[in-house]
């Protein structure tokens, strides 16, 4: 997307070396300083995501997510917590989306920008979501429709939606459709009872988005800046990661290149800390790849299967747990579960179901309209890592058990 001429005279304007987010060592860590102003609780790890997901769109090939969690959970609340970072006119927010709406759209550009559906709910099935999955995947979408004419009915080519996009969208759902979700990141909102607690604590003392204003000029000339000098970033380790990487699941080949494109973004934002090569291009280093091993590999293992979710595995280590106390062999109902676990019902029960359609609990009383019984499934619970430790990556060469050039 270029600039207007406002926003490029507002760039040459203001020296960016003067500019406090850019002269910040770890513009991460100082997002999560923001954030924490603004009273949010918990990890700031999906803001943080949101915000380097956001960057890539202004690449070939842009990174979109999904962010998963219960009614009132703060799904929604951590994505715009994230893209309060990047300028409006980047995004186009949506509440909702008729099946037809994109290949018809017209005086919207949506080339390098964030499309954004606070719910999936807002969504149609069927070809909608067929044609959002080709604009995420092939950057663009051509559409073949009949019209009416006096001569009868015409087919005809409407014109072609230009992307790429980042889609970012948030649900309640334990899975959406599998072809759209293998496009996208898939991030867990956590179910942390102290992050509640805290989040009410900060509330009670007057810290929310609403209430505390961050000084967002700063991070939109930054982000201005850099879409304004697009540099070409190169990852001299990209082959060593590959070589780590754990290959029994195909999905692996379309998570990989959204590794790489979060390094990129991560390199990138730090661009005036980073060395650059005799052409100019910048190099991401070990902590590019730190930040985002930090930020990726849970929700990347629990996509691949090499690990679980961690509201999953408590309501499985809670069974176990009440088994081992010795429970009716019929199994452990919704009610016992919930009670055990000092847990809302609804929370409780959607990890129960995402358990049960995995695998590692089964339900002895199924049927619409009956309390779940569950017991132990014949499924283990995953321990695993999607990605390599960073101290693996950058092993010396010679120790490699594979040596290869960097």
């Amino acid at each position: 997307m270029l600039l207007n001429n406002n926003k490029k005279e507002r760039l040459y304007m203001k020296n960016i070396d003067n500019n406090r987010i850019y002269s910040k060592y770890n513009i991460l860590d100082e997002l999560d300083n923001e954030l924490r102003k603004q009273g949010f609780a918990g990890s700031t790890n999906i803001p943080k995501i949101v915000f380097l997901t956001a960057i890539t769109r202004m690449f070939a090939d842009p990174v979109s997510l999904v962010v998963m969690g219960t009614s009132g959970g703060g799904k929604t609340y951590a994505i715009e917590s994230g893209l309060q970072f990047i300028p409006s006119e980047a995004i186009e927010s949506i509440a909702g989306m008729s099946e037809k709406a994109l290949p018809y759209l017209t005086g919207i550009s949506l080339k390098n920008r964030i499309l954004y559906l606070g719910e999936a709910s807002g969504m149609s099935d069927g070809n909608g979501r067929a044609f959002l999955r080709q604009l995420m995947t092939e950057g663009k979408l051509d559409y073949l429709t009949v019209q009416k004419t006096s001569n009868g009915m015409k087919g005809e080519k409407l014109p072609t939606v230009e992307g790429p996009i980042s889609f970012m969208m948030a649900t309640t759902a334990n899975h959406i459709h599998h072809e759209d979700q293998s496009r996208m990141l898939t991030l867990n909102i956590e179910e942390d009872h102290e992050k509640i607690r805290q989040a009410l604590r900060n509330q009670a003392n007057g810290l929310s988005k609403s209430t505390v204003a961050l000084d967002l000029a700063p991070w939109h000339d930054l982000h201005d800046y850099i879409c304004e000098n697009k540099k070409k970033i190169i990852i001299p380790y990209a082959e060593r990661i590959v070589d780590l990487l754990p290959i029994n699941n195909f999905k692996i080949q379309r998570d990989f290149p959204k590794v790489l494109s979060l390094i990129k973004a991560c390199a990138l934002v730090h661009f005036n800390k980073r060395e650059e090569d005799n052409n100019g291009n910048i190099i991401a280093d070990q902590s590019d790849y730190q930040e985002i091993h930090n930020l990726l590999n849970k929700p990347l293992s629990e996509g691949l299967d090499s690990s679980v979710r961690e509201g999953v595995r408590n309501v499985v280590l809670a069974v176990t747990d009440i088994y081992k106390k010795g429970a009716n062999i019929d199994g452990v109902s919704h009610s016992k579960l919930s009670e055990h676990m000092g847990m809302d019902r609804s929370v409780v029960g959607r990890n129960i179901h995402a358990a049960i359609s995995q695998g590692y609990l089964t339900n002895n009383n199924p049927g619409q309209g009956r309390e779940a019984k569950v017991a132990i499934g014949d499924r283990k619970l995953p321990e695993g890592n999607a990605l390599p430790l960073p101290y693996e990556v950058f092993l010396p060469a010679q120790d490699h058990a594979s040596p290869i050039t960097w």
